[in-house]
Order: structure tokens, then C-alpha cells, then sequence
């Protein structure tokens, strides 16, 4: 069989103090995207259709038939029972009889790949960026970018700023994907400690999120060529890192 249409095999689900870590590799056989499509959800391929490249509407179709055969592992059902629904702000959560509020997930993909975080903490948040130059990072980093953070930023060579802002960038994406607030949130005010962050560190959000619980987060690159970071409620998140599909 196809490995890219198959449900995984999951060890049981993940405790309280850790999120499952999946790498999505988005690049299958042609012949194999018609059945991906198919796994998809009506408002998902009509999404799809919207894309105007078809490397950007491949990944995409990928990303989520990928979610769904991930959590179908899970959730010991069919993928095409895999049923999800908006949440108050938007964020996608199971559906179902006696699945809400059993696992939460967080969906990105960026290039070739794609990183979807799996738990049991109501706020998990995920974020995947590939490497590339930006022209404008000056004016970008000054609207997402906290005072410390632009201080680290202006203190890195030219040639290693645009890597330094991707990683801020990923940790300040993944906190406002753990929450669902999306567009809107001031990213400027979103506190982070530390704001020098390595290739790879545990990171705390300390201001900018009101009413929510304490979150925490990890930062980390692959290949030095895509940089990512994974929050959670309460503690750092202890991670375990899967494969689709399998290897």
C-alpha cells in the first residue's frame, strides 16, 4: 500500500506533559494526491481549489489528508470519520460523541514539509518556516518583533538576521496558533524569555496574553533550513517525534 494513504501505527496517546511531534513530508508520488484529495473535507478541497499554484494547493491537500490519517491513528476510526469542528475563535477541534476536548492538535507547513502537534493540553500551538531572504526584514521585524527581541536581532551579522527572525517569528506564530486568537493579535506585545533564542531552547511567554494560562514553548530547526517552534499550557512541552509517512 501507498505508505502516504496509510493510518499510522501510534504508540498510545500522549500524557498531560508531553505533545506528539509529527513531521509531514508533502511531497508524494502524483498518482497518490487523487486519494489524498479525497480524504479531504468538503470545505477543505473547496479551500484547496482556491489555490492558484499547484505546488502551494498539493501541500495543502497533503497537510490535511495528513491530520486526518494522523488522528484517525488515534482515535482507532477511519479517516473519513475523523470529524472536526471550528472552536470559539476559529481553531479547528475533534467532533464527535466522546471526542471533544480528547486530544488537541495544531496544524503548519511551510515548503516540503509540514509540522502537526499533538496533545492533551487545550492550548497547543505549532509553527514551520522555510528559510528564504527577506528585502523588507527591517520594517517586517518592527511590527511583530518586541523591543528585546529587535535589540537581538539588530545585534546578529547581516548575514545570519534573516534566520534569527524566522526563529522569533516561529515562537511568536506558535503562541498565537495555541491560542486561536489569529489575525489581530499584537505580536509586538507578546513577551517572550528569553528573546536570544538558539537553534534550539525552551522558551516562556511572560506578557501580551491575558486571561489564559501560562505557556511555554520549544524552538528547534531541521537541516538548518527550516526553523519551528511547539507551545503548550503549563510546562515546556516534553516531545516525541514522528514520521509521516512512516520510514
Amino acid at each position: 500500500m501507498d505508505p502516504y494513504l496509510e493510518t499510522p501505527a501510534i504508540a498510545p496517546a500522549p500524557d498531560s506533559g508531553h505533545v506528539h511531534a509529527w513531521r509531514l513530508h508533502l511531497s508524494p508520488p502524483d498518482a497518490t494526491l487523487p486519494a489524498l484529495h479525497d480524504l479531504l473535507s468538503p470545505e477543505e478541497r473547496v479551500k484547496a481549489a482556491r489555490f492558484r499554484f499547484d505546488h502551494d494547493r498539493h501541500r495543502y491537500i497533503v497537510a490535511h489528508a495528513a491530520l486526518r490519517l494522523v488522528l484517525a491513528g488515534y482515535l482507532h476510526c477511519k479517516p473519513a470519520d475523523v470529524l472536526l469542528q471550528p472552536g470559539a475563535l476559529g481553531k479547528p477541534l475533534l467532533a464527535g460523541p466522546g471526542r471533544v476536548g480528547s486530544l488537541s492538535f495544531n496544524l503548519s507547513h511551510s515548503g516540503d514539509w509540514g509540522l502537526l502537534g499533538v496533545g492533551q493540553q487545550e492550548h497547543i500551538g505549532v509553527d514551520i518556516e522555510q528559510y528564504r531572504d527577506i528585502p523588507d526584514l527591517q520594517e517586517v521585524a518592527a511590527t511583530v518583533l518586541s523591543e528585546a527581541e529587535l535589540s537581538v536581532l539588530h545585534t546578529r551579522p547581516a548575514q545570519e538576521r534573516a534566520a534569527c527572525f524566522l526563529r522569533l517569528w516561529t515562537r511568536k506564530e506558535a503562541v498565537v496558533k495555541a491560542t486561536g486568537a489569529g489575525i489581530g493579535t499584537a505580536l509586538d506585545a507578546i513577551e517572550i524569555d528569553p528573546a536570544d533564542p538558539p537553534l534550539a531552547d525552551v522558551f516562556t511567554v511572560t506578557a501580551g496574553l491575558p486571561d489564559l494560562p501560562p505557556l511555554f514553548g520549544r524552538s528547534f530547526a531541521w537541516d538548518a533550513d527550516y526553523f519551528g517552534a511547539i507551545v503548550c499550557e503549563n510546562a515546556p512541552p516534553q516531545l516525541a517525534w514522528y514520521e509521516y509517512p512512516a520510514r
